[in-house]
């Protein structure tokens, strides 16, 4: 009898962990679209694939999302922002292709936290394995070859001078986008699971990644995430609604106005560009210029060739490299216009308010730190990419679930 008490209760034992492993298994397949390593467009083959599996996880959640009748106003919001430059695109015959990605990824990511919202712990355990193995492997690559893994050529990159060094995730451009929020993940790793070697060798590893290949816009990002995280007395003087207002002043004095000669000791000793952002203030004004034209529902996302005659007209000739505006906010606006702002804005305060409210908690500074990094960066940079989605929508939803727990 005690033999057969002794085998039934590792059989339950069992399951529970088979059961465990299953969800994030699926939740680990899920994810696969949003970490498409930046290589994967050089292989038609494999980008198609990723293209299935892309579209299969979006059909997927969104069906799933309908039938559940779970709706709630934040997601909502994120659909409608991606839903509505998808059709602005497509009526403006622009990059649909680019704008159905977008669209895909985006919403995927929002259904995929709002889906394991109750299992936050879990879901960054899974994220952080994807993060490790796409950092790491970029990594070896950058090791074996530092002057580029892939065979990468772009007409624009070499018409314009700018380096194509390709790796497992790209050039070096590509880096903030993964490192910032592999950064979020992998310190709410640390807090969570209270282990410290997994998240300190992650960001040990993207430092050094940075110093073989150095990229301006990452090491701000980098600087800023750990500025805030590290150092208490910022986050007791300083709160979020307060800390995000003095960086929307920032944009306007810095993009709109183009006032910024007190940042000359950073971005010409520390960063090492020139006083003109690296042609970014012609680029802005192209762009305000454009935006204006069009206020009310923008261009959507344009052709390389065609945004670059709008974006890059300078004085003398056209620069091919202008193929965004350099600028997040800016972005919106051109893509999306007024509406799209609005419903950007709209997304930013929804998750901001959840952050304040919830401000004591460790983990919510932690992904608020991610959020003030990526937002910082996308004053020189655009951030409309899927991953830098994440820690503005797990604030919202790790705050949410606290109040529904508390009432």
């Amino acid at each position: 009898t005690n033999k057969y008490y002794f085998w039934r209760k590792i059989v339950r034992i069992n399951s529970i962990k088979i059961k465990i492993n299953n969800n994030a298994i699926i939740l680990f397949v899920l994810l696969l679209p949003l970490f498409r390593p930046s290589c994967v467009t050089l292989y038609k083959n494999i980008l198609q694939f990723y293209n299935i599996i892309t579209f299969l996880a979006f059909c997927y959640l969104i069906i799933e999302y309908i039938i559940k009748k779970d709706y709630d106003f934040f997601s909502w919001i994120i659909i409608s922002l991606e839903s509505w430059v998808f059709l602005v695109t497509f009526f403006n015959k622009g990059a649909r292709g680019e704008a159905l990605y977008h669209l895909e990824t985006i919403v995927i990511l929002a259904l995929i936290i709002k889906k394991y919202s109750n299992n936050i712990v879990m879901m960054t355990n899974v994220m952080m394995v994807h993060f490790e193995c796409c950092i790491y492997i970029n990594f070896i690559t950058m090791l074996v070859c530092p002057s580029g893994f892939f065979d990468f050529s772009s007409k624009i990159y070499m018409s314009v001078g700018l380096e194509t060094e390709y790796w497992f995730l790209g050039v070096a451009n590509y880096f903030p986008r993964w490192f910032i929020p592999g950064l979020t993940i992998a310190w709410l790793y640390r807090y969570f699971n209270k282990k410290n070697v997994r998240c300190y060798l992650l960001t040990v590893i993207m430092l050094l990644s940075l110093l073989i290949k150095s990229s301006a816009t990452c090491l701000v990002g980098f600087g800023v995430f750990l500025l805030f995280l590290l150092f208490p007395l910022i986050k007791k003087i300083l709160r979020p609604k307060l800390i995000m207002l003095i960086a929307v002043v920032g944009v306007i004095y810095i993009v709109f106005m183009q006032k910024f000669d007190f940042l000359s000791p950073i971005i010409e000793g520390v960063l090492g560009k020139d006083m003109t952002f690296s042609n970014r203030l012609i680029i802005w004004k192209n762009a305000i210029s454009a935006i204006a034209n069009n206020p009310i529902q923008g261009y959507g996302i344009m052709n390389e060739n065609e945004i670059s005659r709008i974006l890059g007209k300078f004085p003398s000739f056209v620069w091919e490299g202008a193929t965004h505006c350099h600028d997040e906010i800016l972005q919106i606006m051109f893509c999306g216009g007024i509406i799209g702002l609005f419903l950007y804005v709209m997304i930013f305060w929804k998750s901001l308010n959840s952050i304040s409210k919830s401000w004591s908690m460790k983990e919510i500074q932690i992904v608020f730190c991610g959020c003030l990094a990526i937002f910082i960066m996308g004053i020189t940079e655009i951030t409309e990419y899927a991953l830098l989605y994440i820690p503005l929508i797990l604030g919202y939803w790790i705050s949410y679930k606290k109040e529904i727990y508390n009432t």
